[in-house]
């Protein structure tokens, strides 16, 4: 499977059960818009998976949008094992990409405020949530991947990153106030 037939496979849109809804900024730059598409992809397929009881049949993706190394730590059992998400996660998620940043020429950095307040497990979670602003990273570099062509994969997620400041923790706890009602 080529790069793009697996990107094809990731609905950016999420599920039905758990649609994603973008804040997405202009990006001039071919070379940080090519990131942050990679870094969207992987937020992507992270929500989608939590949204599927077996979320193993898309778990070969992973390999597709992040390092062998990065794989290797979100999965160190390996992606296709004991993983069930019963129930599954549903609900609306808003998410805003803050930043997009060329960090040398082979590294990038994604920087999002999520709205978790309306996703959750059925008869788990108790929604909305009272802590429902994230703020997360993701750290791309530009490497050859196993067909020798150069790509952006995510080798780092940073969750709460507080990297971002206290600014970015405001702006993103001012704006993570989403009801299901704006998705119309």
């Amino acid at each position: 499977m080529s790069h793009e037939q697996a990107f094809e496979q990731i609905p950016t849109e999420g599920a039905a059960e758990k649609p994603l809804v973008w804040r997405l900024p202009e990006v001039d730059d071919a070379n940080l818009a090519d990131a942050l598409r990679v870094s969207r992809l992987t937020m992507a397929l992270d929500h989608y998976r939590a949204s599927m009881f077996d979320p193993t049949e898309y778990s070969h993706l992973y390999r597709y949008v992040m390092t062998e190394r990065m794989v290797d730590v979100q999965f160190p059992d390996g992606p296709h094992t004991g993983l069930r998400n019963d129930p599954p996660n549903s609900g609306p998620v808003w998410i805003w990409v803050l930043e997009v940043v060329g960090v040398s020429q082979l590294q990038a950095r994604v920087s999002y405020c999520v709205d978790y307040g309306w996703s959750g497990r059925p008869g788990v979670d108790t929604l909305p949530r009272v802590s429902r602003a994230g703020l997360e990273s993701h750290d791309l570099v530009w490497e050859a991947g196993a067909d020798g062509e150069f790509r952006w994969v995510v080798d780092g997620i940073w969750n709460q990153d507080s990297a971002l400041g206290p600014e970015y923790r405001d702006e993103c706890d001012a704006w993570a106030s989403h009801t299901p009602d704006d998705l119309d």
